[in-house]
């Protein structure tokens, strides 16, 4: 992957990283008692988790 690739792919890091803290503000009854709360974080968590996978090995 090139080093534009993986710029691209951290800047997709960060803002899901931004979405979670923010998602998570609301405390933990809200996450858990609201379901779409729930996919909404294991969308963002499950989206990063792909792009740490994208990375170039090479930093």
């Amino acid at each position: 992957m090139s080093e534009n690739g993986d710029k691209v792919y951290l800047s997709y890091i960060l803002e899901c990283i931004t979405n979670i803290e923010e998602l998570t503000q609301s405390g933990r009854t809200v996450i858990n008692n609201d379901r779409h709360y729930r996919a909404a974080l294991l969308y963002y968590l499950q989206t990063m988790a792909e792009a740490t996978q994208r990375l170039s090995d090479k930093h």
